[in-house]
């Protein structure tokens, strides 16, 4: 069903790799690193949780201070096409990053629709998006014949400590998370954002590709799942495809940095793994 090749990866994990498949698939998903990962459904480009610049942390002056990222973007933030829609899971500085952010829509003004979970618009609501949408759990959009639900993952939203949030039972005005289904023509893909395990992935329905967090899991039970807990909750969606994100980029947490993806592959339980490495491409 999929297939892929590896484009881009620093010399942790490789050269660049040039296609020679000229054929246009209607689906591809390549991981850019993190949680970041460039959707291109049917012709319409989303990218999940863009985080294309050298570290993540507080945004002063026009530049990032904080966590220095270990392995490049796959793509260049200048080599990106144009994107149609921004998909942010939650207000993590890891997720929902300002530098990328403003860099996208100064280069694509008015050009960008963006949509985020309940409760955090407001961190990014001064950028020149197309439009900004809040979406809540199992709250839908549809945008150029492409489906976005929001759906129900089991994490935290605060960005700065002491904010109101979600889990901690401020229902209305707490700042929440999402995992996503996105839906065109009949395909149907899993976006797992950032999660701890939960049984809530039963309510994503049937889904062809989970695109799923494996990493960062160490001492943050609470808020990731292991590579296992990923496997499991992609079964609960019975997808046979998992592409493994949130790992490989980072230093989050104690964990070795490659046990993630080598646990994963250990305990494939019959699903197929569609990118290992930063830079993974595939297509359906």
């Amino acid at each position: 069903m999929a297939c892929g090749s590896v484009i881009f990866t620093n010399n942790l994990l490789g050269n660049i790799l040039n296609s020679t498949d000229t054929s246009k698939p209607f689906f591809t998903a390549t991981w850019i690193g993190h949680s970041t990962v460039l959707l291109d459904i049917g012709g319409t480009t989303i990218l999940t949780d863009p985080v294309m610049f050298n570290r993540i942390g507080l945004y002063l002056l026009g530049t990032t201070i904080g966590i220095p990222r270990y392995t490049k973007p796959a793509i260049p933030i200048e080599q990106l096409p144009k994107i149609d829609i921004v998909l942010i899971s939650h207000a993590h500085i890891d997720h929902m990053d300002l530098e990328t952010l403003n860099w996208l829509t100064e280069h694509n003004p008015k050009g960008i629709h963006c949509i985020t979970a309940k409760n955090t618009s407001d961190i990014i609501n001064d950028l020149q998006w197309q439009s900004l949408t809040e979406l809540d759990w199992n709250d839908s959009i549809c945008i150029n014949n492409v489906t976005i639900t929001g759906k129900q993952v089991l994490h935290n939203g605060w960005r700065l400590p002491g904010e109101k949030c979600r889990r901690d039972g401020h229902i209305k005005t707490g700042r929440s998370y999402n995992g996503y289904v996105i839906e065109r023509n009949g395909l149907k893909i899993a976006f797992g954002g950032d999660t701890a395990y939960t049984k809530s992935f039963n309510d994503f329905g049937n889904t062809d590709v989970s695109i799923m967090p494996i990493g960062a899991y160490q001492g943050y039970s609470d808020n990731h799942c292991t590579p296992e807990e990923a496997l499991q909750m992609t079964k609960m969606m019975k997808s046979p495809v998992i592409l493994p994100i949130h790992f490989g980029t980072f230093h989050q947490s104690s964990e070795p940095t490659w046990e993630p993806i080598r646990r994963l592959m250990k305990y494939t339980e019959g699903i197929e793994i569609v990118g290992t490495k930063v830079g993974y491409r595939f297509k359906i």
